[in-house]
């Protein structure tokens, strides 16, 4: 089948290589002409595990284009754009309705048009109105998706769930058809509104769960807590569930900061009392903060001081860099006078940019290292802002013997706290500050 996706960004990439690898011929076509050239010429322009390698095996299924008129030849359209998010909260829906706009302009046999971004409720019904003035019937179909960066691939072709919400059900079976091509999850047919929701209610709950631990590990700091026991006591009951309860330095990226802000908007404007998603947030921005000052606090004085960093995208397996909490701490110590020594294994030159300002003939304030240990030399501590797994494999006599002093801030829990005070190290993990006079001793 010949489908077009609408937007070449995370979600359409990885949605057209998934495609293409099911036999289906996959045109895209984008606003930024240059990431229609990097792509073009093979570039796949963020990290995703296995994306590269499935664009190269489907290469000649896979085109490229840049006028709207040149995907209508299509019988299904996805739109995976991004929605920018203005100041208040709502969703900036005016490069959608454009594009809407052009595909009914070209329309002139029977379409459907699958929404896979994420969308304020009402968008379904706003568009399908919009649709409805073309020569020939477009459908507006709303699936969301519910992708993790880093396991974005095995999501699609392995979803948990594909919800499917069209306007009939002859519409609805037809992407239902299409979906199981390529993908072998359970199915959910719905309503518009309940499919738009879904998404950002997901996401929300996520955030919400993830500031619940590290509200808990505040309320820890003090006592003899050990969070790692306490989320497997809590993740043990069936109702809760293991995964997002690490405490640490909260959450980024591009999905669960945007959805919860949209849906404290859209909640507040149909004044709705939205406190629990508003307190979410606020714990959520206070993360950074709290670090920095456990660090001030036990480093007494950050000017002139070195911190080997390790780890600035949001986390692991992605080299998404927005809104990461690691990136804000990182500026944070910079803005009072530290120096930093960075290590990340998918390091991006233009990361650079982001610390321009500290940076001066007379003074280099960052730097950027191949290796793990290479970015300890001399330094006075090590945080951990990303939580790769093979940090965890570094011998930890390895780390010591590089850094300047024996501490350790772990920002994503990834070291067992006993075994790095019976090494020397003084550690503060979310819970609080360890050394060895913190190790429980059960009584005899």
């Amino acid at each position: 089948m010949n489908i077009s996706i609408i937007g070449a960004g995370r979600i359409g990439l990885i949605l057209g290589a998934c495609l293409a690898e099911r036999g289906h011929s996959v045109l895209f076509t984008d606003r930024d002409f240059k990431k229609l050239k990097d792509i073009s010429l093979g570039r796949v322009p963020f990290y995703e595990p296995g994306l590269k390698a499935l664009f190269r095996k489907n290469k000649s299924r896979l085109k490229w284009v840049e006028e709207p008129q040149d995907i209508i030849a299509s019988e299904i359209i996805f739109l995976t754009l991004s929605l920018p998010v203005k100041i208040n909260g709502d969703f900036d829906m005016s490069g959608v309705k454009s594009w809407i706009r052009q595909i009914i302009r070209y329309t002139e046999k029977e379409k459907l048009l699958i929404l896979k971004s994420t969308f304020p409720l009402g968008t379904n019904r706003v568009l399908q109105s919009l649709a409805d003035k073309a020569k020939a019937p477009l459908h507006i179909v709303t699936c969301p998706e519910f992708l993790r960066q880093g396991q974005a691939l095995s999501d699609i072709q392995n979803p948990d769930r594909i919800v499917i919400a069209g306007p009939s059900q002859k519409v609805n079976k037809k992407v239902e058809r299409l979906y199981k091509s390529f993908s072998s999850g359970p199915v959910i047919f719905t309503s518009p509104e309940t499919a738009e929701i879904s998404k950002l209610a997901a996401n929300s709950f996520l955030a919400l769960k993830i500031s619940f631990i590290n509200l808990i590990a505040n309320v820890s700091e003090g006592f003899s807590v050990d969070m790692n026991d306490l989320k497997n006591i809590l993740g043990s009951d069936p109702r809760i569930g293991k995964p997002f309860l690490q405490p640490g330095l909260g959450f980024g990226g591009s999905c669960l900061p945007k959805d919860l802000k949209h849906l404290i908007f859209q909640g507040q404007r149909q004044k709705n009392l939205i406190g629990l998603l508003k307190e979410v947030e606020a714990l959520n921005r206070n993360r950074v903060p709290h670090f920095f000052q456990q660090i001030k606090k036990q480093s007494q004085t950050l000017t002139h001081k070195t911190y080997a960093f390790w780890g600035l995208s949001f986390k692991a397996n992605t080299d998404d860099i927005r809104t990461s909490p690691a990136v804000l701490l990182a500026l944070q110590l910079l803005k009072t006078g530290a120096k930093i020594q960075i290590f990340d294994p998918l390091f991006k030159e233009e990361w650079k940019s982001l610390f321009h300002f500290s940076q001066s003939k007379k003074s280099v304030k960052v730097t950027f290292h191949n290796t793990p240990l290479s970015a300890l030399k001399s330094a006075h501590g090590l945080i951990i802002g990303t939580d790769w797994k093979g940090f965890q494999k570094i011998p930890l006599d390895d780390i010591k013997s590089q850094l300047k002093t024996p501490f350790i801030v772990d920002g994503r829990g990834i070291f067992n706290v006993k075994e790095l005070m019976r090494k020397g190290f003084k550690v503060y993990q979310a819970g609080g500050i360890f050394h060895e006079d913190s190790i429980y001793t059960p009584p005899v």
